[in-house]
């Protein structure tokens, strides 16, 4: 047996222990270790380190598909959560404007009703306020109630009483005359006083009447998208009773303070209440009752009226903004 006998077979261990030699080349390494101790406990060696190897690399591999293991439930639940956070934001953003579409429905339709009671030529219109100033004291109480007749371009305002720092002003007086004019006659019905009224612009204008609806009109208005949501976003809505009917309230409040509410009558739509308040500050206080085709010629007309002291009056304004605004508005 020679060296490089010896040699070869040893340069075949590697494949012999993966028994990757063919027969013939398996029975010639065996034969040879047979007759070489020092070879075949060479092989011995071989072996031990190559099981040592093998634990070793498995052990290797076995950290490292642990790791990936660890490292993809880490992804999986990382997924879950931005999947998680983006399906909770989607359901806010659609559930904003799913209220928020509902909050405008309402708005435009009060709206397009009072835009309704800008054409009608039949009308009457009653308005109660209420207004206190907290900050000065209840001496700041005030009260008015007033109701416009209208019908076919003349209209009758009467005021049932107004209080102003605890007194009684403009209490039961009847002004009566036709809209976009400057003329007017005020019977004045505790004084006993008919005043003939001349002024250089309009005393009263259809839409001066239809202006008190002031918040249902600033917040029914269509502004587009993205004012629609600065406008009107903050709005709240929820259903109550008022005077025995069924009203949408929709409420808006500035930093917890100031609030205002609109009272919407369910089945016809229409505005019956606004309030707008700051606590601590103030108060006002709007209530609505419209009632159409009920006017007649007479509620328009003129008394005759026995006892009255009759006079002419003059009233001029000076600025011609205010004129314009007057006739304008």
């Amino acid at each position: 047996m020679t060296k490089n006998e010896c040699k070869i077979v040893r340069d075949l261990f590697p494949n012999y222990i993966e028994e990757m030699l063919s027969d013939e080349t398996k029975e010639f390494v065996e034969s040879h270790m047979n007759d070489c101790n020092e070879c075949k406990e060479l092989l011995e060696l071989v072996k031990e380190e190559k099981t040592v190897e093998i634990k070793k690399r498995y052990t290797e591999d076995e950290h490292e598909i642990n790791y990936l293991k660890k490292l993809r439930r880490k992804l999986l639940t990382l997924k879950s959560i931005i999947i998680l956070f983006i399906l909770v934001i989607l359901i806010a953003i659609v559930s904003y404007l799913i209220k928020f579409s509902y909050t405008q429905y309402i708005l435009n339709s009060a709206y397009e009703k009072i835009q309704e009671i800008e054409k009608l030529e039949n009308f009457k219109l009653s308005i109660e306020e209420y207004r206190i100033n907290y900050e000065i004291g209840m001496n700041d109480e005030q009260f008015s109630n007033t109701t416009y007749y209208y019908k076919d371009g003349k209209y009758k305002e009467r005021i049932n009483g107004r209080i102003t720092n605890g007194n009684l002003i403009y209490a039961n007086r009847d002004y009566y005359g036709e809209i976009n004019s400057n003329t007017r006659t005020e019977i004045y019905l505790d004084e006993k006083e008919i005043i003939n009224k001349t002024t250089n612009y309009n005393l009263l204008t259809k839409q001066r009447i239809i202006d008190t609806y002031n918040y249902t009109k600033d917040y029914g208005q269509d502004y587009g998208t993205i004012l629609n949501l600065r406008v009107k976003g903050g709005l709240r809505v929820k259903t109550e009773t008022y005077n025995g009917k069924e009203c949408y309230v929709i409420t808006f409040s500035k930093d917890n303070k100031d609030c205002t509410a609109i009272w919407i009558e369910k089945e016809s739509m229409m505005v019956l209440k606004e309030t707008t308040g700051e606590v601590g500050r103030y108060y006002y206080e709007t209530k609505y009752i419209i009632e159409k085709d009920i006017v007649t010629d007479e509620d328009i007309t003129i008394p005759q009226l026995e006892g009255y002291i009759e006079k002419n009056e003059e009233v001029m304004a000076k600025q011609p903004f205010m004129i314009e605004y007057y006739n304008n508005h």
